[in-house]
């Protein structure tokens, strides 16, 4: 039998009567690919024709055969070849160069959206800050997510893992483990051109039908997630990968995400809430992103108790504070202690309303504010590993294989540790060879739709979580 573990919160309990057996199975059957270890996009799409759709397959056909506008992402005739950074981390032992006003205001804000848009622009990932070209420095490319790279492009789908969610790891009570999943993590996205992963997210659960629980490590256990956070992190950020601790503070719940107001007294936060930042912190994380929700009756991504007061002057963080996405709602949020607008497109129509345009900077922001900010980026853009720049990553983002038989198998281990056996009533683990086995439910032959969550961003289902921190399998598989 299996030792013996503490669940995690949310997770599906089955009894199976008469033998008395129980056990824990975190999100359900964990995914895990069976495909992922052919050589192109279009033989593993041919490969599982069952399961693949035709949308991932006639993308995957003009991948491979370069007729796809991926070849010219965002270049025209008349520019020349794409920027290519010249600095190494090599470099980083030299003073930090000195930015002129327009360029500490470009690492303020992102690009990369269609105004009045939820949608990047081609050859652009999730949100981009540009390279300092005067410098020789490289652009910033931040992607989800916590449990792998976000497959918002059906051509990736079979080039990475759909790992198993950051609840199931958890549920591992392994950090060594965890450690692992960063460094291999890591790796997936440096192939995909990523180096700021928007990752990990470690708020404990306070509601059991929290909409992004699963894309926690710790479940309800502060403790917890301050383990398995500092390996995470470690582990990734060994890869040359900047990591992203998430959401701060107190998102625990998706409903009305955008409006809800978490009143939260000193001693609860720093007791149950702050520890898994605060492990974070210790770990050296390079970034924090803000939530959605009030707290206190303020924005988190502009209120000062929050940003200054506990981030920093108590909690001891010195990299920089980015925003979530479209989560900035008023003009000084600078002041507060936000250093990065992103994704940086306007949602309205008035043109004010970009808040961290340079004007507006220059308007709203208190003495020394703009420096400190940019500053902070910077040291960030000093330690990350260059990479693509958009928008020319369409050969990184579109083409490049990142899984590999490795990962897939340390997928599995993880879906497989997940598991905790809580009873073994009258001994009838491990099952003895040639015992036969039924397995009941719609859960064990589960439809993984790709075309359905390829047109909803934020649909899910039994082998993986909707919204942005979800990776799309190919060919799913169950523990069994």
């Amino acid at each position: 039998p299996r030792r013996t573990r503490r669940p995690t919160t949310t997770s599906a309990m089955y009894m199976a009567r008469g033998g008395a057996i129980a056990f824990v199975a975190s999100c359900f059957a964990a995914p895990v690919h069976r495909e992922l270890l052919l050589d192109s996009v279009l033989d593993s799409v041919g490969h599982a024709a069952g399961t693949a759709n035709s949308l991932v397959s006639a993308t995957a056909e003009s991948v491979a055969t370069g007729s796809s506008s991926w070849l010219r992402w965002g270049r025209t005739d008349e520019e020349s070849e794409p920027y290519v950074s010249t600095y190494t981390t090599e470099n980083s032992s030299q003073p930090k160069p000195e930015l002129l006003w327009s360029e500490k205001v470009m690492l303020m804000d992102g690009v990369g959206y269609h105004e009045h848009s939820h949608t990047a622009k081609d050859g652009y990932y999730i949100g981009n800050i540009p390279p300092i070209k005067r410098l020789g420095l490289p652009s910033l490319n931040l992607h989800d997510a916590s449990q792998g790279v976000r497959t918002h492009h059906a051509a990736m789908i079979a080039q990475v893992t759909s790992w198993p969610c950051a609840l199931a790891a958890g549920g591992t009570w392994d950090p060594a483990l965890v450690r692992r999943w960063g460094v291999a993590l890591g790796h997936e996205f440096l192939a995909k051109g990523v180096n700021v992963a928007l990752a990990p997210g470690v708020n404990v659960a306070r509601i059991a039908r929290g909409g992004r629980n699963a894309e926690y490590l710790g479940g309800e256990s502060a403790h917890l997630a301050s383990r398995m956070a500092a390996t995470y992190i470690e582990g990734m950020q060994s890869t040359g990968v900047r990591a992203t601790v998430k959401h701060f503070g107190f998102n625990n719940q998706e409903t009305n995400r955008n409006y809800y107001n978490a009143r939260v007294d000193e001693r609860t936060a720093f007791e149950v809430y702050y520890p898994p930042f605060e492990a974070a912190f210790k770990a050296g994380v390079a970034a924090v992103m803000c939530a959605y929700n009030l707290v206190n009756g303020t924005y988190a991504c502009g209120s000062k108790e929050l940003l200054t007061r506990d981030l920093r002057e108590r909690l001891g963080f010195d990299g920089f504070v980015m925003s979530d996405w479209w989560a900035v709602h008023g003009f000084g949020y600078q002041n507060a202690g936000l250093d990065m607008l992103l994704p940086g497109n306007r949602m309205l129509t008035d043109g004010s309303h970009d808040f961290f345009s340079p004007d507006n900077l220059a308007k709203t922001s208190e003495p020394g504010v703009v420096d400190t900010a940019a500053d902070r980026v910077l040291a960030e853009v000093l330690r990350a590993v260059p990479t693509c720049t958009p928008p020319y990553c369409g050969q990184e983002m579109l083409r490049a294989r990142a899984t590999s038989d490795e990962h897939v198998a340390l997928s599995r281990q993880i879906a497989t540790e997940s598991v905790a056996l809580l009873k073994n009533g009258g001994r009838l683990l491990p099952l003895q060879s040639g015992s036969r086995v039924a397995l009941v439910g719609s859960a064990c032959d589960a439809r993984n739709d790709i075309d359905a969550m390829l047109r909803q961003w934020n649909l899910a289902n039994y082998y993986t979580i909707g919204g942005s921190g979800r990776t799309i399998p190919l060919s799913p598989a169950s523990v069994a």
